[in-house]
């Protein structure tokens, strides 16, 4: 009886899980029709940050993933998830503080699976940061102040640089050959994220 116990009860918290996302998803969905835009997703405070409509719009450009120009209930449940890991991770790297600072930034990263220089990372606090001007740390780099939105902008701006290098890195071994022309498509996707 008890390895029958053990084994229903992962079960169990999946159904619990599934019915609290569905909750969720009827709550976001106020016209019932299973179709969530920008509007609709911008009244939901995601982790309990109610996010900018350009911050709602970068995820729905990352997770509508069927490119219907709305969010089903399961691209919805993938964005919950996304947000809950994302704020996990700011509050483990800002020490629980409104803003998370270079050194977080650069280890929530490396825990991500994003390996990057200091170049890498000054451009991506420059983008990214509170203060048009952020302050330097004790070497001279811009520090970053990011705020969870920000975090999360910056986490979906390099997740779909990823996604869309991995389809040109064939034998993933972290490089791909480019042209001209892919160079200016990618920008050009990367661009329109933020």
């Amino acid at each position: 009886a008890m390895a029958t116990e053990k084994a229903v009860t992962p079960h169990l918290q999946e159904l619990v899980l599934m019915n609290e996302m569905k909750l969720l998803f009827s709550q976001v969905d106020v016209d019932g029709s299973g179709k969530l835009n920008v509007r609709k997703l911008s009244r939901f405070p995601f982790a309990g940050t109610k996010f900018t409509n350009e911050t709602i719009s970068v995820m729905f450009f990352v997770f509508d993933t069927d490119y219907s120009g709305y969010i089903g209930f399961q691209e919805f449940c993938k964005i919950i998830q996304f947000i809950d890991a994302q704020k996990t991770a700011f509050d483990k790297y800002s020490g629980g503080q409104a803003t998370m600072p270079r050194q977080g930034l650069d280890a929530a990263l490396k825990e991500g699976g994003f390996e990057f220089g200091p170049q890498t990372i000054d451009l991506l606090v420059k983008k990214f940061s509170i203060a048009a001007s952020p302050s330097t740390d004790l070497w001279g780099r811009p520090d970053a102040m990011l705020s969870f939105e920000q975090f999360v902008q910056l986490i979906c701006f390099v997740g779909h640089l990823k996604a869309c290098f991995s389809s040109v890195d064939l034998d993933k071994d972290g490089w791909a050959a480019l042209n001209l022309e892919q160079v200016i498509m990618y920008c050009g996707i990367a661009s329109s994220l933020n």
